[in-house]
């Protein structure tokens, strides 16, 4: 019986220390993620890059993409009065080389197949993205409350993520 306890015990210490380490790093102040080194919009002729302005602000013509900061969460903000906007993707330089296993979700559900398994470019990671190098693992996601259709891309020099902008089909 002291052995049972002293394992709950220490589960629940180690947890705690864990915890106490994220929901630090959290709550520092600091931007866990960068703002986008490129952003694009899907329009019905395809993809257009879009003009920076100021680190969180990206035009072309009259459709404006911000990326506001608040707290440990970071938010996007799109206008487009007169394009039919399909998607937004933003891509930040990120060195994928070094991690040969990445973990993503499915759209669904998972069927048992959910897996570490080597990075590919065209695999669409939706909301979230695991990558592994063997001694550490960094994890970038989406809020999923929102009722949004996102994923992530991991390509060889960067890290992608499209966000869908459809409504009932249409864009």
């Amino acid at each position: 019986m002291l052995r049972r306890n002293f394992i709950k015990l220490s589960a629940a210490s180690m947890a705690a220390v864990m915890y106490s380490r994220i929901t630090f790093a959290a709550d520092s102040g600091f931007a866990l993620i960068n703002h986008p080194d490129e952003a694009w919009i899907e329009l019905a002729e395809g993809w257009v890059k879009l003009t920076g302005a100021g680190g969180s602000v990206y035009t072309h013509k009259d459709v404006r993409v911000e990326v506001k900061s608040a707290g440990n969460a970071q938010s996007v903000y799109v206008q487009s009065p007169t394009a039919a906007l399909m998607a937004v993707r933003f891509k930040w330089k990120y060195e994928t080389k070094k991690y040969s296993k990445i973990l993503g979700d499915h759209w669904e559900r998972t069927y048992g197949d959910l897996a570490w398994k080597k990075p590919e470019a065209s695999a669409k990671n939706p909301w979230y993205v695991l990558l592994h190098d063997d001694k550490q693992t960094a994890a970038f996601g989406v809020k999923t409350g929102g009722n949004t259709i996102s994923f992530w891309n991991v390509t060889a020099d960067s890290l992608e993520l499209t966000m869908d902008t459809h409504s009932g089909g249409r864009a």
